[in-house]
């Protein structure tokens, strides 16, 4: 059984940055596993912060100094 808990999903990245600041609080991203880790009491979670929809994050690109971004 899954604990209670808090989801968000920000549209912004500083808002994504503010609602990961509260205390207990994880990021969910594509390919994790966060919920079997909660579901099996690995971690303790108040909130759940989604960067799905952070247009910031995605992609790959290419930086002025010939490094790479790979986003989330």
């Amino acid at each position: 059984m899954l604990p209670a808990f808090s989801y968000a999903r920000p549209l912004h990245l500083k808002d994504a940055v503010r609602q990961l600041s509260a205390q207990r609080a994880v990021i969910h991203a594509g390919g994790t596993d966060l919920l079997g880790c909660l579901r099996d009491g690995i971690m303790p979670v108040d909130k759940v912060v989604s960067i799905s929809a952070l247009e910031e994050l995605y992609g790959i690109r290419e930086t002025n100094d010939g490094g790479a971004i790979i986003g989330a």
